[in-house]
Order: C-alpha cells, then sequence, then structure tokens
C-alpha cells in the first residue's frame, strides 16, 4: 500500500484518479512538486508521519475499493496539482 492524493473520482466506475506521495525528499523536482513538510498548512491534516512531496508528475487510476483513506487538498493547492501535470 502506498500514500497518494485523491485527485478526483472517476465516472461511470467511481475508480480514483490518484497523484503518487513520496518521502524521498532527494527526489524532489522544483516547479513539478509540491513539498509538504511541518511548515506546509495542510502537513497536520494529511496523514504523513514526515515531509512528504507530491509527485504531480505521477498519476494514475485505481479501483475506488483498494483505497483506504484520503484526506481533502484545499481547492488552490488541487488547482496547483492540476496545473503541473
Amino acid at each position: 500500500m502506498r500514500p497518494a492524493v485523491l485527485l478526483k473520482i472517476v465516472p461511470p466506475y467511481r475508480d480514483c484518479l490518484v497523484c503518487a506521495v513520496s518521502s524521498q525528499l532527494e527526489s524532489f523536482v522544483p516547479g513539478l512538486d509540491i513539498l509538504i513538510d511541518e511548515l506546509h498548512s495542510n502537513f497536520l491534516n494529511s496523514g504523513f508521519k514526515k515531509p512528504s512531496i507530491i509527485r504531480t508528475a505521477f498519476i494514475t487510476t485505481i479501483p475506488s475499493h483498494i483505497v483506504k483513506f484520503h484526506w481533502s487538498i484545499k481547492p488552490g493547492k488541487l488547482r496547483a496539482v492540476a496545473r503541473k501535470s
């Protein structure tokens, strides 16, 4: 099981469009990835155990039945992910 950010529920089968998350901060790509660390407004609500990056170039669709937990990303941050993808 890997962490991911739920971007959208995709009809008609309610699949989940997700963006990958990594705690490997050395793979951070400025201008492409989004850093979620202790200073970020979403960090406390994210459920991340340590600073992580949203890998905006790593987007996939997965069946909704394998999603165990998701957190809400603020609309402005979701737009940022959409712009970078």
